[in-house]
């Protein structure tokens, strides 16, 4: 077996320095990263998850996703001041060339792998959701399918009267339990004959 020649990451130069540039974007004087380093990405990504969701169970909201991106970009890239309101950012973002310009200037590599993350974490935490979702309303059927199985049962049939029984027992979304098992007991007694 022959002597395997060991390359060291050090021989391809100094890849570490981060390369900032000046670019003139109209009368101002820009300083723009070409790579920003990997806390930073992982913040830029954070932040625009956070930004879709205003908490991880809520609804996503793709509509806000590239407002997220352009802030998110000029913030960590650039050493650009973004307006403190949302609307004059949003503004600022869209009615400018800034974000196209600096865009331009930063590693597109990298940039593609953070919006990649960005969707994958975004599919991942909109499947979580479905999937929650999914088992909660199963877990409310199977329940359902039981509770029904116990109410013919114990009474019978169940009839459009026992329907109304247990829907009535459900108030503003809220079960209650004595106002349930009181229609049930009527039922019980008139399917005996009882009043």
């Amino acid at each position: 077996m022959s002597e395997q020649n060991i390359v060291h990451a050090s021989d391809f130069g100094n890849y570490t320095d981060n390369v900032v540039s000046t670019i003139k974007i109209g009368d101002v004087d820009v300083d723009v990263r070409y790579t920003i380093p990997v806390a930073d990405a992982l913040k830029f990504s954070d932040s625009v998850i956070n930004l879709c969701y205003t908490n991880i169970n809520s609804v996503y909201t793709p509509e806000v996703k590239d407002f997220a991106i352009r802030v998110n970009t000029i913030m960590r890239y650039t050493n650009i001041e973004l307006p403190e309101s949302t609307e004059d950012k949003y503004m600022f973002l869209y009615a400018t060339d800034v974000f196209d310009i600096v865009r331009r200037e930063i590693n597109p590599k990298q940039f593609g792998s953070i919006i990649y993350g960005i969707d994958k974490k975004i599919e991942y935490i909109n499947n979580t959701i479905m999937n929650s979702v999914y088992r909660e309303f199963t877990s409310i059927v199977n329940d359902m399918e039981k509770l029904g199985t116990i109410i013919k049962e114990t009474i019978g049939t169940v009839d459009n009267e026992a329907i109304n029984a247990m829907a009535s027992a459900i108030s503003n979304g809220q079960f209650d339990e004595n106002k349930f098992a009181s229609e049930i007991f009527k039922l019980i007694h008139k399917e005996n004959g009882v009043n």
